[in-house]
Formats: C-alpha cells, structure tokens, sequence
C-alpha cells in the first residue's frame, strides 16, 4: 500500500523500495542535524564565518562577525569557551589572509578560550569523579594528578566560572577542613552572576549535599547554611523542571527548615510548592512532609494520622516513614510498639536492595541508638551521657540532632 501511494506508476519492486527509505532516513537524520545546529546560534554563527571566509565575502564576514560577537556575550559556560576558540581560530586565519596585523592578538585569544574550555570542562570531571567516589565509597589512591594539581595550583585564568570550580574542587577535596567552604560560598555569591542557569544549579546542588553530609556527620551549623541554600534556589526556580519540583528537594527543604525552627516558614512552603508536586508523587510527599511538619509541632497523633496516607511506592517514603514513625513512638512513650517497629525496620533496611550503603549505614544507626535510649533509664545519667559519646563518634547517624536533644533532655 504504500509502495503504491509513493510510487503509482511503478510496479512494486523491494529492493528499490528499501534503498528509498533509507535514502529517506539519512535526509532525515540530516534534517534533525541542521535544524540542531540552527537553534545553536554561536555554533551556527562559527559555520557561517567558516563559509563566508572560504568564499572572501569579507563584508558579509563582518557583518556576520558581529552579531556572532554579540551572542557569545553572554554567562560563561564550556560550550561558549569553545565558540570564543573556534570564532578566533577563524579570525586569525582571516587576519593573515587578508594581511592584518591583529593575527597576533587573535592567536593570544585563540589560546585562551582553549585552555579555558579545557580547565573548565576537566574540574568538572574531576569534580564529578570526586562525587561518585563519596556516593559509592570508591577507594581512590589519595592526592591529585598533574593535571589537576596544575588547574588548581598554577592556572591563573580569570573566568569567574573557573575560580568557582576550583574552589568548589578544593572543597571537595579537603572536606574535613570546614573553611574550605566558607571560601567557596564567598567565592559563589561574588561570581553567580557570570554562571549560566545549568551551571548555577549544578554548583548549588554540590553545595547542598556538602552541607547535608557535613549535618550527616554531626556539625550542625550546617544546617543554617543548608537552608540558606534552599532558599536562593527556589527565588531563582533552581529547583524547578518544567515547573515542577522533585519530591526529594521537597522533602530535604522541608527537613531543613523545621531543623532550622522556621515552622511558619516550613508550613507555608509546603503548602504552596504542593502544586508544583508531580501529580504521582503528590499525595505521598505531601503528607509525609505534613506529618513531619505535625511532629515538630509534638502533634504526634495528627502526624500518625497523616502517614497512613502514605503509599510505600518508593525506598525513600518507606525508610523516612519508618524513622518518623519511631519517634512518634519514643515521644508517646510506646515502647511496646517501638521495640516491635525497631527490629522490622532493621531488617527493612539491611534486605533492601535499592538502597545505597551510605543510606543504609545512616538508618541502621539511628535505629541502634534509639534502642540503646529506649533501653536506658532518665536516671542513668553515666549511660546516657556513653550514647552521647557513641553518636559524637558515629559519621552517619540519622536524625542525630533529635538524638541528642532526647538525651539532653534526660540529662537536665
């Protein structure tokens, strides 16, 4: 039928049928090519002056040279460095074709933008090398290559987009010295404004799991930093896709500001980023959020209430379901059902196989020592005072601040 369509007047033949619909997917494979390349203005721009050089159009050339110039104006990022290098590689062979003196300087410019797009797109290997080897617990062979060690010691390029990396490199890399980030905080703040949107997301998103790590391991101030993050994202919609927000950054905003004591804050950040859910996540991340709103409000049995509406879809909602429901029970004083709740969740988490080492570590240790608590009488002060100890010890702890705060409260 649709050789017959395409071709009415010829009698069906296979072989020329195939050879035309791959001749058709090629021109179409062509076109999705081009029309990529077009919506691409300084790559088109680059193709423009290449073709218009071959041809010595020299006025169309600059006309062309200036609109190209204009457009890569813009925030810094690899793909605008390479665009700086390819417009100046061509502007350096126009100069000695055309017998200009400005070939020097457009070789200098040349050389620039492609160290650059190199400094910039390694640090961002090198940066992303170090994230995976934190998430996965990859052992690495300490210290830097030599190449890394040049970028971060001798480069001495001054793209604000390279000096955020390096810093953001530094901080990485030397994360039990805290100041480290406190200069690349600075460092950010100063420099932003030259960052495009994907590399001010990414570059806050590093910096937010620095500091719920660092809250991991025990320093709280962390936790004010954490949310002042939080907080320049979302007045700069860094944490929206196509106008919806992950439910994990829903729910890591929501723990950060009631960890922070900012109720009203947390409550009404809830409530209007509801809509912004997903519509399959919806339900579960709302209440689960409204329940651990409701728990730091010592609302334990409207929070109880809300997590029966929650759907175990997903190994974060199961696990963080679970911890909260523990201490509603400690704060009920329902050790029965805590006891019970303790060791099925233990062994929730050590069969799990969705969940990473790092998360089950955080888990099973919050869940160690909230037996060890349940365990130990108000009046046991030197015991108590020996979890205090433990935990301060302990690298991965979930909801270590609670801990303490029970503990402390004991204590007095």
């Amino acid at each position: 039928m649709v050789f017959k369509n395409a071709f009415p007047k010829r009698t069906f033949n296979n072989n020329y049928l195939s050879v035309t619909t791959s001749a058709l997917l090629q021109l179409a494979i062509q076109f999705l090519a081009i029309n990529n390349i077009k919506k691409n203005e300084l790559q088109l721009s680059n193709y423009k002056l290449g073709a218009l050089f071959q041809k010595d159009q020299t006025v169309l050339f600059n006309k062309v040279l200036i609109k190209a110039q204009n457009d890569n104006d813009r925030k810094i990022s690899e793909e605008n460095l390479y665009h700086q290098y390819l417009q100046s590689q061509t502007l350096a062979e126009f100069a000695v074709k055309n017998n200009s003196r400005n070939y020097y300087n457009h070789l200098l410019l040349s050389k620039q933008a492609l160290d650059d797009f190199y400094a910039l797109t390694r640090l961002k290997f090198d940066i992303e090398q170090l994230t995976q080897q934190n998430v996965f617990n990859i052992n690495q062979q300490q210290g830097q290559d030599e190449t890394t060690n040049y970028l971060i010691e001798k480069n001495t390029s001054e793209s604000p987009a390279i000096i955020i990396y390096k810093q953001l490199y530094i901080m990485l890399s030397n994360s039990d010295k805290d100041e480290h980030y406190e200069k690349f905080y600075d460092t950010l703040i100063k420099n932003v404004s030259h960052l495009n949107n994907e590399d001010v997301f990414a570059t806050y998103a590093y910096a937010m799991n620095y500091c719920v790590r660092k809250v991991n391991e025990g320093k709280q101030h962390f936790q004010i930093e954490l949310l002042k993050l939080y907080k320049f994202a979302l007045q700069n919609d860094l944490l929206l896709t196509d106008g919806n927000i992950h439910y994990l950054n829903y729910k890591n905003i929501v723990s950060a500001g009631l960890r922070n004591n900012e109720i009203d804050w947390t409550e009404q950040f809830i409530i209007e980023y509801k809509s912004k859910l997903k519509k399959e996540v919806r339900k579960n991340a709302f209440n689960y959020n409204l329940a651990n709103l409701h728990f730091y409000k010592s609302e334990y049995g409207k929070a109880q209430t809300k997590l029966l509406n929650i759907d175990f879809t997903d190994v974060y909602y199961a696990m963080d379901y679970r911890a909260l429901l523990l201490k509603i029970y400690f704060e009920q004083t329902a050790f029965d059902a805590l006891d019970n709740l303790l060791s099925a969740f233990a062994v929730f988490v050590r069969r799990n196989i969705k969940a990473s080492a790092n998360m089950k570590r955080l888990y099973l240790n919050q869940i160690k020592f909230t037996k060890q608590l349940s365990n130990t009488s108000p009046r046991n002060k030197k015991r108590l005072q020996l979890i205090k100890e433990r935990i301060a010890n302990t690298q991965q702890v979930g909801d270590r601040n609670w801990l303490n705060q029970k503990i402390d409260e004991f204590l007095t």
